[in-house]
């Protein structure tokens, strides 16, 4: 995968190190000068940002093969990068990743990638929280994680392991709990979807993707985008 030669080149030319979080753990404080960058190759990260008044909004959730970099903050860090769950990445200094990417193509064509994913992610949950309603927002959140992790090689079409809470769903996407969770019980009656346990389940796909509105294309890179069917593939048997 594109991920994996990506992951020998860090290794093996960029001498970048393996740590491991534990869920929780704080990677980067907010305010915080860094000048680090990290690509995950599992579990769960949070990316969130915290007002003075206590309010804490989550922003992201990178995954597998998804890069970090704080290095272009200008006046200290204004997000907080911790592990939802636990986490393993591969770190190392900015200026190592930049000298990386203009000697191996392979490392330059993957973050660009990488930053383009992370745009058009940031603007379909823009588009999101401006102009879908609650329940279809949160079942389009569910499906692009979901198509995420496929696209990372990790099974998920039918369902996927999910370490975020209620309330973490309602920090997302700028909801309540108490309206959360009436959009995940209205889902599970629908026959779409259901969360429960840590675990998101789809009850039906196709019907949850048509339900959402979602179409996959924004996710896949420009190799990908030629070859992944619209849609990640079930799961085998």
């Amino acid at each position: 995968s594109g991920f994996g030669r990506f992951a020998e080149i860090l290794r093996d030319k960029g001498k970048f190190a393996l740590r491991h979080y534990r869920a929780g753990q704080t990677v980067v404080m907010q305010g915080d000068e860094e000048l680090r960058v990290f690509v995950v190759k599992e579990g769960w990260g949070c990316i969130s940002k915290c007002l003075y008044g206590g309010q804490r909004h989550l922003i992201e959730f990178p995954l597998r093969g998804d890069v970090v970099d704080f290095s272009m903050a200008a006046m200290g860090q204004q997000e907080e990068f911790s592990a939802l769950a636990d986490m393993v990445v591969w770190e190392g200094p900015a200026a190592r990743m930049e000298t990386l990417a203009r000697a191996e193509a392979g490392a330059s064509r993957f973050l660009a990638d990488a930053a383009r994913r992370q745009r058009a992610i940031f603007i379909e949950r823009l588009a999101g929280v401006a102009l879908r309603d609650a329940s279809t927002r949160i079942a389009h959140f569910l499906l692009e994680i979901s198509a995420r992790l496929c696209l990372s090689g990790v099974p998920a079409r039918d369902g996927y392991e999910c370490p975020l809470t209620q309330q973490d769903l309602a920090d997302t996407l700028g909801m309540t709990p108490i309206h959360v969770n009436r959009m995940l019980r209205e889902a599970r009656a629908l026959g779409l979807y259901e969360f429960r346990r840590g675990r998101v389940r789809f009850l039906d796909y196709a019907a949850t993707v048509e339900f959402a509105d979602f179409d996959m294309a924004y996710l896949a890179g420009r190799d990908g985008a030629r070859s992944l069917p619209r849609n990640p593939p079930a799961e085998a048997a």
